[in-house]
């Protein structure tokens, strides 16, 4: 009797454990599976805000900024200007305020040739007077621009895109053909002579020691043998 009675025991402990933890299984199973439902409703929540973000951020993409407002002036005079005279003497291009601009050298009403919320600056004529070649900061910092004079419907063309470069004072080589200018990268790198096909091109680096030495402005003489240019220790 007693090892009926042990296993009578057993048994009924054996379905009072069933019976107990058996339920609560079951609801917490219900219960997992409502969390999993909402767990899928928030990730696909968050998945649409990330598919919205992503959109946000492809439009965004591609600044310039727009401008909130227009500031309309009128100056017989400037300062802080880069200038320089086409190949026949006859005009000339210069910055202003951010913006390039022809004029006659007889003078006369300046023609404004760049606009927007770029910073363009340091243009200079091709040798056939056809081009100019500028430093403008319209792609989120400074590189290479070229501008083709003979036709009013022609948009900026960047020679360079290298956003983590600075260049300086570009010039044209005798032929046309060539842009050398002054560039450096990083924070505390000093200006580089640096020379690029006009078609584009990853560029040469003309001068590259001593490393404290910052080169820009250059120059080409009657000889396309030799380029001129400013030198100083320092940035």
């Amino acid at each position: 009797m007693k090892i009926i009675n042990r296993y009578l025991s057993v048994l009924l402990i054996l379905l009072f454990s069933t019976a107990t933890f058996g339920v609560p299984f079951s609801a917490e199973s219900n219960h997992f599976g409502e969390h999993d439902k909402e767990n899928k409703e928030e990730k696909k929540d968050e998945s649409n805000d990330d598919s919205q973000a992503e959109t946000e951020d492809t439009e965004k993409k591609d600044l310039p900024l727009k401008a909130d407002r227009r500031l309309t002036f009128e100056a017989s005079e400037g300062s802080w200007m880069s200038l320089d005279i086409s190949p026949d003497g006859r005009q000339l291009v210069f910055d202003l305020l951010g913006d390039l601009y022809t004029l006659p050298v007889a003078g006369g009403t300046a023609t404004r040739i760049t606009d927007g919320m770029a910073m363009d600056m340091q243009p200079r004529f091709s040798p056939d007077g056809k081009k100019i070649v500028y430093v403008s900061d319209k792609s989120g910092s400074e590189n290479v621009w070229t501008l083709d004079l003979t036709d009013t419907s022609a948009e900026p063309e960047a020679l360079t895109s290298d956003p983590d470069a600075n260049f300086q004072t570009p010039e044209w080589s005798l032929d046309g053909q060539y842009i050398v200018v002054g560039k450096s990268v990083g924070l505390f790198a000093t200006h580089k002579l640096w020379m690029y096909h006009i078609d584009g091109g990853s560029g040469l680096q003309l001068i590259d020691k001593p490393e404290q030495l910052k080169t820009t402005s250059p120059a080409f003489g009657n000889k396309d043998r030799y380029i001129w240019f400013e030198a100083r220790n320092g940035d």
